[in-house]
């Protein structure tokens, strides 16, 4: 058998190398695609729409602030205690607390006892200040079962002195039909639409209870 020379087998070589490297390089489809789900808590009885109240105080709603470990739009799920971890091929649309925090708006704005709902970016001068933090949304699993728990406190701050009106904490569980990540979008949906109702009864309470307090 006739010996390639050094000098053409090295070359062709070289050009073999030039090749792959440049080819570019395309990972397979996954068999599995990441489904976004949405949480607005809208459900099918879905509460009245009031007018807003002419008189009413302004109310402004900052954007509200997550629990630490929930600052993701990863879709979080517990199996065994102080342990959190997430679903590979589901995931929320957007961060759980921005969405919350867009169901929250539209609740009040529709819950009658406001003039008008104000985002806390906008400049507008308001009366009242309601902020919301230490979100969390977590699935549990548990002996073949599972249940969402939804959770955020909340306080109303009055702006012409500063001082806080209320304050309290929300907690709503919320069980699934099935322990799987999409019947734990259902169930975090109603548990939202729980905890919206819960949160707007008691705003509209503790702004009765101002006004009959009178100045």
């Amino acid at each position: 058998m006739a010996r390639i020379p050094a000098s053409v087998l090295l070359p062709a070589i070289a050009c073999a190398w030039l090749l792959v490297a440049c080819t570019p390089f395309s990972r397979p489809p996954s068999p599995h695609p990441t489904a976004a789900y949405l949480l607005d808590g809208k459900t099918e009885s879905s509460s009245r729409i009031l007018a807003p109240a002419a008189n009413g105080p302004v109310l402004t709603v900052p954007r509200t602030r997550s629990a630490p470990g929930f600052d993701t739009d990863l879709m979080a799920y517990v199996t065994e205690p102080y342990r959190l971890d997430h679903f590979a091929y589901h995931r929320w649309a957007r961060k759980p607390a921005d969405m919350f925090h867009q169901a929250l708006m539209r609740s009040l704005a529709d819950s009658g006892p406001f003039s008008a709902v104000l985002d806390g970016s906008s400049p507008a001068r308001a009366d009242l200040l309601l902020e919301t933090d230490s979100f969390s949304l977590t699935q549990f699993f548990e002996k073949g079962q599972s249940r969402i728990e939804m959770e955020i406190n909340a306080r109303i701050v009055d702006l012409t002195d500063r001082s806080v009106r209320a304050e309290r904490s929300f907690h709503v569980s919320e069980p699934t039909h099935q322990p799987d990540p999409v019947s734990g979008v259902e169930a975090a949906n109603r548990a939202l639409s729980r905890i919206l109702e819960e949160m707007t009864d008691w705003i509209g309470r503790v702004i009765t209870a101002k006004e009959n307090a009178g100045p």
